[in-house]
């Protein structure tokens, strides 16, 4: 079966091989040329033959003619019949005869043919037009090449015949077809195994003249061409000659050069690239563990100022005039503001620090323990939830997708400034991601500020107006770029907003690469 299969895929090979479709076009061309030549030759050289056997006829009947002449004038008519009967006896001969203007037999060289009416068209045509006349016929059931000459009355003539006839007879003289289409056969067989040996030679010189010309050079570069895309660019085609097989294999060497050159300069700079990117990720992570420790070490002072300031203005409050309060409570509050930036940025830098906990759950589950979150905010301005139904289980780290959902969810409370406050939570399913979004009815965005949102510590309102510290989009942006998904936003400012993120199906790994 698969020595068949074999065959068979070589057999489609050969013939969807250049040399096969060259070969075959050009054997075409030469089978019609040659063909043409070879009817025109054949038809030519029967037209020939035919010409040569219709002379002979004319001659046969010139001189059959001049033969019986003077026995018909001296009245010696049985002469005439010998005459004709030893025409008969000559070679591929096969009738002679004279009839009269009646059609009848007068003499012929058959004896039984003397009173019979001849049936032969060529007579008839020859008696009609009183010129010479010829054609094929069949004779007794053989096909002869009938040559039928009239006997003119001329004034030797008058003497027996009187001179009111212009014509007195006919003379025929037939010879047999068949020796004659032999011929034209064997000339035809002849010729035609002629051209075919010739047609062979030629097809044969042509395939060698292409397999040198054309066909081994376009090999060499077809080689090259799969050596090349192994990845060797150093392979070269040789060049011998000056036409357009010689120019395709300059140009091939110089564009293997020109990618040879152009992949070294690639592989520098990948090199290159490699090395700026080992150092980035060093620096990367020199700066988030900087982050965190500066962010951990600096709770711990951050929180004595505060309690020390409480305690001044609890227990000292007597003490201090208005100016004084207002520069503690100063203190306090900025403490508090330093403390939530601290912890946000805490928050990021465990999101890039901390080891991945990759599950499978639902998400119906994630986005209850979300609004959990923040239910202090959504009682306070009496905003209504909607959550869809049916939600699909995700594989993902449970936990940082709940702050996903929190931050968003915080955010679209924040900015809430309808009487009708609702918050929609819905699902959006693809071919590859799902895609979860939450969506508001508050203030929107500006377009203009729509991407500038997702950066970190980025505010669009002032501090005094709306509490925070522009963290949490960033933070949420961080989070899902590392579950290999995006986020991004669609609003209209004094219409809402409505915020997206996807997350791929199945299991990937933190290279994004399924499991």
């Amino acid at each position: 079966m698969a020595n068949g299969e074999r065959m068979e895929r070589d057999k489609l090979a050969f013939l969807a091989s250049l040399r096969t479709k060259i070969i075959l076009g050009a054997g075409l061309v030469l089978v019609i040329v040659l063909g043409v030549f070879m009817y025109v030759d054949v038809m030519l050289r029967k037209s020939i033959l035919l010409e040569a056997e219709e002379k002979r006829a004319l001659d046969v009947s010139y001189t059959l003619m001049k033969s019986i002449e003077h026995p018909m004038l001296d009245g010696e008519m049985d002469q005439v019949q010998i005459v004709l009967q030893k025409v008969i006896e000559l070679e591929d001969m096969r009738v002679a005869y004279i009839s009269g203007l009646s059609g009848a037999i007068v003499y012929g060289g058959v004896p039984d043919s003397r009173g019979k009416v001849s049936r032969s068209e060529t007579v008839k045509e020859a008696l009609r037009t009183n010129a010479l006349a010829k054609g094929l016929e069949i004779y007794r059931g053989e096909k002869i090449l009938a040559h039928a000459m009239p006997i003119h009355n001329e004034n030797h003539c008058f003497k027996c015949h009187g001179s009111e006839e212009k014509v007195l007879g006919v003379l025929l003289v037939g010879i047999a077809w068949g020796p004659i289409e032999k011929n034209i056969d064997a000339m035809t067989t002849q010729r035609s195994i002629y051209f075919l040996v010739c047609l062979a030679l030629v097809i044969g010189l042509i395939a060698i003249l292409l397999n040198y010309l054309v066909i081994a050079p376009v090999r060499s570069l077809t080689r090259a061409t799969v050596v090349m895309a192994k990845g060797d660019l150093s392979r070269r085609v040789p060049v011998k000659r000056d036409d357009e097989i010689g120019h395709l294999g300059i140009a091939f060497n110089q564009m293997a050069a020109n990618l040879e050159k152009s992949r070294e300069e690639l592989l520098q700079a990948q090199a290159t690239l490699e090395k700026s990117v080992v150092q980035l990720q060093k620096k990367t992570q020199e700066l988030e563990d900087f982050t965190y420790i500066v962010s951990h070490d600096l709770k711990e002072p951050l929180r004595g100022i505060t309690s020390f300031a409480q305690f001044v203005l609890e227990d000292y409050a007597d003490n201090l005039d208005q100016k004084g309060e207002s520069y503690l409570a100063t203190i306090t509050n900025s403490a508090e503001r330093l403390k939530r930036l601290i912890d946000d940025l805490l928050a990021l830098s465990r999101v890039t620090r901390a080891e991945a906990s990759f599950q499978t759950t639902k998400a119906s589950g994630i986005i209850e323990e979300a609004i959990e979150r923040v239910k202090y905010s959504i009682d306070q301005k009496g905003v209504e939830v909607v959550v869809a139904q049916d939600l699909p289980s995700v594989y993902c780290d449970r936990g940082q997708l709940i702050q996903v959902f929190a931050n968003l969810l915080s955010n679209a409370v924040k900015f809430m400034d309808k009487e009708n406050p609702i918050i929609e939570i819905g699902y959006q399913g693809t071919a590859d991601y799902h895609q979860f979004y939450v969506k508001d009815n508050g203030m929107g965005i500006e377009r203009e500020y729509q991407q500038k949102i997702f950066g970190m510590f980025q505010r669009l309102h002032r501090r005094e107006d709306y509490e925070g510290t522009g963290a949490g989009l960033h933070i949420a942006q961080k989070i899902i770029e590392r579950h290999h998904g995006k986020i991004w936003v669609e609003s209209e400012l004094g219409l809402g907003s409505t915020f997206y993120f996807t997350l791929p199906k199945g299991q990937l790994d933190m290279s994004g690469v399924k499991k």
